[in-house]
């Protein structure tokens, strides 16, 4: 390092330390690795209109599918009470087919016997006119003539007379018996006809009601498989309607990737522009610290030619750093001037519980901290760095230092350069755990844990923000 002298006192540059930190800082992009533009996809990017489209016809499609079930289902229960109906249909005309069957055949049976009794009478009748005829024309010895000449007293006359006539009788009555029955076998066959006509129509009416069931069956199965088929045709419009939907989806959620790379890579490309204009002014700030560390040594140099040393005893060597911001409230400023000091020092180890506002301390040994060797080192820890770069003897603990520091607390959305910020989980102060100074756009310079040094870092990296608060307000 540089060493050089003002009035007796030896000052070391401190160009060197930060020419490190800063490389440090601006040397960690990668130039190899870094990243293109994402190519634009080949498909375009629905509107919100035509997602709520999409959504609405798959309601709809989905609606009216539900409703063909229904009326499938419905109409399927009408087909089974029709098939029901006709299987009884069948069933009465396989019983009014039997009936006809069985009049038709009593009234065969009743028809032939009418015809029989009939014959039956006209051949008694016939029978009895012969009977008849020899009687009285004949001449025969049984005869009447023959009666009267062959009987032998008046009694065998009478006795023979009664004979003819009780035959004459019986043949008589045989003959209105054998009537008396064709009759009845008339009016048998009349009723036995009677009962076929009326089997008859039973069987025409069971059989036209069978054939309006049938009918009724086809018709409902008809219905059925329009319904079906309508069903299958929405389906497949509601498959063809959700496919759609999840393309639309798909295709909004690879352009919402796509700005979202898109925007990553425009932040790169202005976070490279924003690198490159900050190592522009470190080289110049370098060369302005170059410039005014020869200033001073020839500034130590002039002292010595004119004044001499004051003692032979040298001071001990200690780092410069820009002065601390002065008493009173806050400004822009002061809030520059703490920015100044802390930027100051840019590559300084860790040390757990070390420094503070007079500068760099050896820290504690806290091996359940994660610092078993701090003690050996000198340094800053997040509290002790922002205690040094506003030059303020506050408490030595990040939880304490969020009330201590001022009294006013901006919103993430408000933060200036220069603001403390802290990162901790709510319910209490005792949960704060870390502490740095933001320096606007989203960056921020902190002493972050023990083995590391101090560095520039973002605001967005850490999960655990907790709130800000702007010093000496």
């Amino acid at each position: 390092m540089q060493v050089c002298r003002i009035g007796g006192r030896r000052v070391t540059a401190w160009v060197a330390a930060t020419t490190i930190a800063a490389g440090m800082f601006l040397g960690v992009h990668d130039a190899s690795a870094a990243p293109t533009a994402p190519p634009k996809p080949p498909t375009t990017n629905p509107t919100d209109q035509q997602l709520r489209d999409a959504a609405a016809q798959r309601d709809v499609l989905a609606t009216t599918v539900g409703q063909l079930s229904g009326q499938i289902a419905a109409a399927q229960d009408r087909l089974r009470r029709l098939q029901q109906q006709a299987e009884l249909a069948e069933q009465r005309v396989a019983y009014a087919i039997t009936q006809y069957r069985t009049a038709q055949t009593e009234s065969q049976r009743a028809q032939t016997a009418s015809v029989t009794a009939a014959n039956r009478v006209k051949q008694a009748q016939v029978r009895f006119a012969q009977y008849m005829q020899t009687i009285y024309v004949d001449g025969r010895p049984n005869g009447m003539t023959g009666t009267l000449l062959t009987a032998n007293d008046p009694s065998s006359l009478l006795q023979q007379t009664n004979y003819q006539q009780f035959e004459v009788d019986q043949n008589a009555g045989v003959i209105g018996e054998m009537q008396r029955l064709s009759v009845a076998s008339s009016n048998a066959r009349a009723k036995a006809e009677r009962a076929r006509l009326k089997a008859a129509k039973a069987k025409v009416a069971a059989e036209k009601a069978q054939q309006a069931a049938a009918e009724a069956v086809a018709d409902q199965r008809s219905e059925q498989a329009g319904l079906e088929a309508t069903q299958a045709q929405k389906q497949q419009q509601l498959t063809v309607a959700k496919q759609k939907q999840v393309q639309l989806l798909n295709n909004r959620a690879t352009f919402t990737e796509y700005v979202r790379e898109l925007r990553e890579y425009r932040a790169y490309v202005a976070e490279q522009k924003r690198i490159a204009e900050a190592r522009r002014q470190e080289r110049l700030r370098q060369q302005r610290l170059r410039e005014e560390a020869e200033r001073l040594k020839e500034q130590a140099r002039k002292n010595r030619k004119h004044g001499g040393h004051h003692s032979g005893r040298s001071a001990d060597v200690q780092t410069y750093s820009p002065p601390a911001p002065s008493g009173g409230s806050w400004s822009r400023s002061k809030a520059r001037a703490a920015i100044a000091r802390a930027e100051s020092t840019l590559g300084t180890p860790y040390a757990w519980a070390g420094g503070g506002v007079g500068g760099p301390s050896y820290g504690a040994c806290v091996p359940s901290a994660g610092a078993p060797n701090d003690c050996y080192i000198r340094g800053y820890d997040c509290s002790g760095l922002v205690m040094y770069a506003w030059g303020k003897n506050w408490a030595h603990y990040a939880d304490t230092q969020y009330n201590q520091a001022g009294s006013y607390h901006p919103s993430r959305d408000r933060l200036r350069p220069g603001d403390l910020v802290f990162f901790g989980y709510r319910g209490g102060g005792s949960d704060l755990h870390h502490v740095a100074m933001y320096l606007g756009g989203g960056r921020i310079i902190e002493a972050p844990y023990s083995g590391g040094v101090v560095q520039y870092n973002r605001l967005d990296n850490y999960s655990d923000y907790y709130g800000a608060t702007r010093p000496l307000t």
